[in-house]
């Protein structure tokens, strides 16, 4: 990779102060404001995180205005953060919820940084998808991740932990207003009686 200022291959960085990067090593997804040394970018944008020496640590959001300066959505330096990964760890968010015996149909199918998804949790209450955007990096990912859960939700059942029939959603799905919280209504039948 090529170093240009403080981009990589038009990818904006932030350095991190030296010894800062003992939680990241550990997997831990956030980045504090005293940790940054160096470097921004726009709000939810995407940048490289490196340690004081240069060395890759992570993928992250941005965000300007909080004291968790960055969230990390991945700490492989050759993962593209683009919508198919989004659309993978939302999927496997929603199976990950399969392997236990919930018998309810009011369920957590995403939740946040567990998940690898940082500022994102995603309920469901019967037929109703509540989906919540809590970070700059959820907010600027809104649309991909809301597609990605909307589709994930309705391929999975609660109740009996299958496939709900079809897998997939083709139901048109509204647009989601410019809100922290949407609430997607999914069509009756999908999840059974």
């Amino acid at each position: 990779m090529q170093k240009n200022g403080s981009t990589i291959e038009g990818m904006k960085t932030l350095r991190l102060r030296e010894g800062k990067e003992r939680s990241l090593l550990r997997r831990h997804p956030w980045i504090f404001e005293s940790a940054v040394a160096k470097g921004g970018a726009d709000a939810g944008e995407t940048v490289r995180v490196e340690s004081h020496a240069g060395e890759f640590l992570a993928w992250a959001a941005f965000s300007p205005e909080s004291k968790i300066r960055a969230r990390a959505w991945s700490f492989d330096e050759s993962q593209r953060i683009d919508n198919a990964l989004f659309a993978a760890k939302v999927e496997q968010s929603v199976q990950a919820r399969s392997r236990f015996d919930i018998q309810s149909d009011g369920l957590r199918l995403i939740h946040g940084e567990s998940d690898g998804l940082p500022g994102l949790v995603v309920d469901r209450y019967g037929d109703t998808l509540v989906a919540q955007f809590l970070s700059s990096g959820a907010e600027r990912w809104k649309a991909v991740l809301a597609d990605a859960s909307f589709v994930a939700g309705l391929a999975f059942d609660p109740v009996d932990g299958n496939p709900s029939p079809g897998g997939t959603a083709d139901a048109a799905h509204p647009k989601l207003a410019p809100t922290q919280t949407a609430t997607l209504k999914v069509p009756m039948g999908y999840f059974g009686a």
